[in-house]
């Protein structure tokens, strides 16, 4: 395994020494230690966040959480606990403290460097979040994220595949093969490849925009290879360039896998059964289950509402947030199809 805090708490012995985070005397990495200081552990019993069922459209909103975790992975790194208790016991007696770890002579140049680019995440001015991520990269230049941070203070096309692309190539030399080879199916859920994951999903985005729609996808479907619980959401951007291409058993196996009551899923299979058959009988059922789950969608997709300049941050599953983020990325889709935009304003008036 490569470093790494890991996945899953797992059936965790409360009486075994473990090494978290750190070497044992066979010089790799306790396995248990890392199930123990798994992300959803740490999560679920200490970060605990009361998002009222709400989903995140942005990163930037989990950065926070992020950077707790990686600090506490920080925290106990190379030190050594006989039970879960204790280890609990350890962490919770430094966050009862409520004060961010600033200094910590033990980090690394990466280390330091990540500090410090979750510094320019937070940082409100432009100048100085640039200022924070080539720092960064003086210290280990290997930091995704210091493209990623220098991406977003671009509005030049050109430039953001440039810096995402870079992002993604310094991440594969960070991470190294082997942790593509042993932790694949697990990205996301490991801090250390997040910010990997973040420089590939840009540049992905870049490539949609710049109308290379098969690079595109190839990023995406690596994306889910690599993180099949996808919690970036790539699915439905992969969804759509699916449509787009009339390649409808891939986006039939898409939504076999990721088979959830949301609106994107629900209106693809609309607009896919239209694009496949027509106004068929099988139409009505799909689209009846996709107003039951959202019909704000509707409304935005006939003009009986305006679209607001702003994506929202946050949406819940039926709101009219979700229908603003789907109708904003397949508006054009729906578009091309006036028969099924009538058949939608008789069906629904």
């Amino acid at each position: 395994m490569c470093e790494a805090n890991a996945l899953q708490p797992a059936d965790v012995p409360t009486c075994l020494t473990v090494y978290v985070l750190g070497w044992n005397p066979l010089g790799t990495i306790s396995k248990r230690a890392q199930e123990i200081l798994g992300e959803e552990w740490l999560f679920h019993t200490i970060f605990q966040e009361n998002s009222g069922g709400q989903q995140t459209h942005t990163d930037t909103a989990g950065l926070s959480a992020e950077r707790a975790l990686s600090e506490m992975t920080s925290l106990v790194k190379g030190k050594e606990f006989e039970s879960m208790e204790q280890l609990n016991e350890f962490i919770n007696s430094h966050l009862s403290n409520q004060t961010r770890m600033t200094k910590n002579s033990s980090l690394d140049p990466k280390e330091m460097a990540q500090k410090i680019l979750y510094d320019a995440w937070e940082e409100p001015s432009v100048p100085k979040r640039i200022q924070l991520a080539k720092q960064a990269l003086q210290l280990y230049p290997d930091s995704p994220d210091a493209y990623n941070i220098l991406a977003e203070s671009s509005d030049d096309l050109e430039e953001l595949l440039r810096l995402y692309k870079q992002g993604k190539e310094a991440g594969e030399r960070d991470l190294g093969l082997r942790c593509f080879h042993e932790d694949r199916g697990h990205f996301w859920g490991l801090i250390h490849t997040r910010q990997y994951m973040r420089s590939k999903e840009g540049y992905a985005n870049c490539l949609l925009m710049a109308v290379q729609i098969e690079q595109a996808e190839k990023e995406f479907v690596e994306m889910l290879d690599l993180n099949p619980n996808d919690n970036q959401g790539v699915r439905y951007s992969l969804l759509s360039i699916y449509i787009e291409l009339n390649q409808f058993e891939k986006a039939s196996q898409l939504l076999e896998t990721y088979n959830e009551d949301s609106a994107y899923i629900n209106y693809s299979r609309v607009l896919i059964e239209y694009r496949k058959s027509g106004l068929s009988s099988k139409l009505d059922r799909l689209l009846d289950k996709a107003t039951q789950q959202n019909p704000h969608v509707i409304d935005f997709l006939l003009g009986r509402k305006k679209l607001p300049r702003q994506s929202p941050d946050y949406y819940s599953f039926g709101d009219t947030n979700e229908a603003i983020l789907y109708v904003n990325a397949n508006f054009h889709s729906w578009q091309r199809e006036g028969k099924l935009l009538q058949w939608l304003k008789r069906t629904t008036s």
